[in-house]
Parts: structure tokens; C-alpha cells; sequence
């Protein structure tokens, strides 16, 4: 099956399910617009080679994004001023050129290339998706709304994982890209283990961990039909995960049902949560054996083969830092944005699959401490909004303080905020939803209830 008949195929559901159910949601209409846009994503096309130079859908949006801001201006005059706003423009944008701009007079690297002008125009794109998100401060009917369209296109996401997985349609469009093939060839694990649509698999894991927590600490918020919808996608959402095999996203995942259990549960049942969640977590690890005997359907071997490619990443990891530990300017500058062919001739890998080394790689240290820095205001952020607040708001942004909290611990693999490569279309969405719940940090909640 063509990518290009899947796109259609998934437009059309997309515009459909918009047009027949949420029209009259409660979300403001700009973030149930990005939302559709976040779920279309199937490359349109390749403009040079590789996945890294597709178009999405949402790389078209940032004339759109930036007409809404204009019209906008008094709520993004505030936006623009605060220091989150602002972390996240250094941190994206501005250090990333002032390091680039030094690296390209010193002549080891250049900020002009082809690649790097993609990697600051998405980056450029991903800030604007987080102003325009905090923009709309959502209230609490309108968070209940936000949270349903998400769930409902969750699902459908969800099922499109599933056929993929179960059927003789395959979608492994993104692995079909990367070989420059429209057919459907399985790359690893036979029948499980790759992505579907656009998403990597790494992104396919990270995607529906936000989407399970999200519907785990919003449950109160979501009317009473969709708490169907929420049970569905945490059961789907789970299967497509363990079939994908993320190992990290499972991580990520047990972690973030730890700190909303920290406040859903009381007393012993705390302790019994924190032991169940560990004691499965070195079981898959110990005895792969004895998971693949119990589960038929995975191919044998695959979990150990899955143990072997960490083993991988980690001397990634290892020979990232003995390169920095041998190029000190390049500790203070970073090897450049986008400069993938030096970082896989250092790492053996594409990048060194490590959020946190790859900032120093991509603009120095300063980088690193921007980034926690950002993730430090966002849990402060949040934590403040849902500490003196009731028990039902407590826990959504408990919940959000999850999905900052699992993406975090995801980033030891996975990219969070650096977004690059295959992760860039769970970037769009992430960034969207991130914006959306530090702009109803700013809302005032206290009289406006949910029947």
C-alpha cells in the first residue's frame, strides 16, 4: 500500500471525525485545528533524501500560526514576555545560531546548510505551536473539550497501530520512506517491533504514553461518554506500546503512573503500586525468556535482541562523552544543529540517542542547562496550579506533571525538546500539548465547573 493512498486515507478520517463530532467541542478552534494537523502523520513528501528532509503536513502550518498570533496580539504581547516563552525561544532558536554562527567561523561546521536551515525552520515552528497553545488559557470546560478530541483521535490512532500489527495491512510507512520504497517491508522483528504511518517507533511509544496519562489524570475532566473513549485508549494505547517494543517508553510509562499514583492512592496501596510496577519491570528484564514463552505472538529472541541494540546505545553514549572529553571547545560549543554525519561518525548511531548528550552536541553545556532549566520551570509551573487547588484538578495536573515527569525519563533515549529526525512528528504534537497546559497554568478555574 502507497504512503501517498495512506495519507488520503487518513485525511479523510481526520476531516471527517472534525466535521461529525467536534465541531461544537469546547476547545478553542485554533488547538482542535492543530490537533487534526498533529494526527496527519504521513509524510507528504521527500524534497531531498531521507526521512529527516520530508514535508509533513504540520511543517505548512507556520504562516497559519503566525496570521492567528497577529490577529492575537494582545494575549501574545504577555505570552512573549514570559520566562518560560523565553527559555524556550534561547533554547530552540538562539543559542543554537549563536554556537552554530561560532563553529562556522572557526570552519567546523556551517550554519548555511540545507540541513540546518530544515532543523531552525521546525524549531522555529515548534515555539510558535507553544505560543499559540498558552495563548488560548483554557478554562475548565474547555480543557474537558481539549482532552476528548485528543482521546477520540488517540484511538483511532491507536487501531491504525493494531491493523498495522495484526493484519496483512501493513503501515510501516516511515520504515518504507527511510529505504526511499512505497511498499510496506517489514524492516525488524518480523511482524512487530517498527512503527506505523509516520511514526518511528521510538515516537510510536512516546505518542501514546502522553495519551495514556493524559487520559489517566484528565478522567474527571472528560464527560461521561468519553470515559469509554479514555478505558479504550489506555488498553489499545498499552497494546500498541508493548507491540512496538519501546523499551523506554514502557519506562517513561511506569514512571508517570508512579506520580499520579503518588496522589490517587493513599497509605499502603502507594507502596504495593511501587512494587508491582518494579517487580514486572525486572521480570522483562531477568527473564526475557519467560515473557516471549508466555506471549506467542513475540518473535523469539527479540526481547533479548532488544537488550543487545541498548547495549548498542549505551556505547553511543559512551563514546559521545569520551569525544567531548577529548575536544573541550566542543563541550563549550557543541558539534553544530543537524550535523548528523559527524555525530554518526562519533557514536556509530544516529545522534548519540540521548537527549541530554545530544544538547551539548548539538550547542555546548549552556545548552544542557537551558534544557533543565525549561523542565524545571515546567514542573514548578504546574505543581503551583494543582497544589492548593481541589482534588480533581489536583490530579489533571498531576497528570500533566506525569507527562513532563515520563518524556524526561524518555529523553534517555528519546528526544523531548531537541526534537530532530524521526521524533520531529511527535515534536508538532508535543509541543502543542505542552502549550496548551502551561496556558491553563494562567487560566482562573475557581468558577467554572464541569456538570
Amino acid at each position: 500500500m502507497s504512503f501517498q493512498i495512506v495519507f488520503m486515507a487518513q485525511a479523510l478520517v481526520c476531516i471527517a471525525s472534525y466535521f461529525l463530532f467536534f465541531r461544537e467541542n469546547e476547545a478553542p478552534r485554533i488547538l482542535k485545528l492543530l490537533v487534526v494537523v498533529a494526527y496527519l502523520t504521513v509524510p507528504l513528501t521527500i524534497i531531498v533524501t531521507g526521512i529527516a528532509s520530508a514535508i509533513y503536513v504540520s511543517d505548512l502550518m507556520l504562516p497559519v500560526l503566525i496570521i492567528y498570533l497577529v490577529k492575537n496580539n494582545t494575549e501574545v504581547s504577555r505570552i512573549l514576555n514570559d520566562k518560560y516563552v523565553v527559555s524556550i525561544f534561547f533554547l530552540l532558536i538562539v543559542l543554537p545560531i549563536i554556537t552554530g554562527l561560532c563553529l562556522s567561523i572557526i570552519g567546523d561546521y556551517t550554519i548555511l546548510s540545507l540541513d540546518s536551515a530544515i532543523w531552525f525552520y521546525r524549531n522555529l515552528n515548534l515555539v510558535i505551536v507553544l505560543i499559540v497553545g498558552m495563548s488560548t488559557k483554557m478554562d475548565q470546560k474547555q480543557t474537558g473539550g481539549f482532552l476528548e478530541i485528543n482521546l477520540y483521535f488517540g484511538v483511532v490512532l491507536s487501531i491504525a497501530g493494531l491493523v498495522s500489527y495484526f493484519t496483512p495491512f501493513k503501515l510501516a510507512i516511515f520504515e518504507s520512506i527511510r529505504l526511499g520504497q512505497q511498499g510496506s517491508e517489514i524492516l525488524s522483528y518480523q511482524e512487530f517491533g517498527y512503527g506505523f504511518l509516520g511514526l518511528f517507533r521510538g515516537s510510536t511509544g512516546q505518542w501514546f504514553v502522553l495519551l495514556i496519562l493524559m487520559a489517566i489524570g484528565g478522567y474527571s475532566f472528560i464527560s461521561r461518554g468519553y470515559k469509554k473513549v479514555a478505558w479504550i485508549l489506555i488498553l489499545s494505547g498499552t497494546g500498541v506500546i508493548l507491540l512496538s517494543y519501546s523499551r523506554i517508553a514502557l519506562i517513561g510509562l511506569a514512571t508517570g503512573l508512579l506520580i499520579i499514583g503518588m496522589i490517587a492512592l493513599k497509605g499502603k496501596r502507594k507502596i504495593v503500586m511501587v512494587i508491582v510496577i518494579a517487580a514486572i519491570a525486572l521480570w522483562f528484564y531477568l527473564e526475557p525468556q519467560l515473557v516471549e514463552n508466555r506471549y506467542s505472538f513475540i518473535e523469539p529472541g527479540s526481547i533479548q535482541t532488544l537488550f543487545e541494540q541498548g547495549e548498542v546505545r549505551i556505547r553511543g553514549w559512551e563514546e559521545s562523552i569520551e569525544y567531548l572529553e577529548d575536544n573541550g571547545q566542543n563541550v563549550a560549543l557543541g558539534i553544530g544543529p543537524a550535523n548528523t554525519e559527524l555525530s554518526y561518525k562519533i557514536t556509530g548511531l544516529y545522534g548519540p540517542h540521548n537527549e541530554y548528550i545530544n544538547a551539548i552536541f548539538t550547542s555546548g553545556i549552556f545548552e544542557l542547562l537551558l534544557l533543565f532549566f525549561v523542565l524545571w520551570q515546567m514542573i514548578m509551573r504546574l505543581y503551583q496550579k494543582g497544589r492548593n487547588s481541589d482534588k480533581r484538578t489536583k490530579q489533571l495536573f498531576w497528570g500533566f506533571i506525569a507527562i513532563v515527569v515520563a518524556n524526561i525519563v524518555i529523553g534517555i533515549t528519546q528526544a523531548h525538546l531537541l526534537h530532530d529526525y524521526a521524533t520531529y512528528t511527535f515534536g508538532f504534537y508535543l509541543f502543542l500539548i505542552y502549550g496548551a497546559i502551561m496556558g491553563s497554568c494562567d487560566s482562573d478555574w475557581s468558577s467554572n465547573g464541569i456538570e
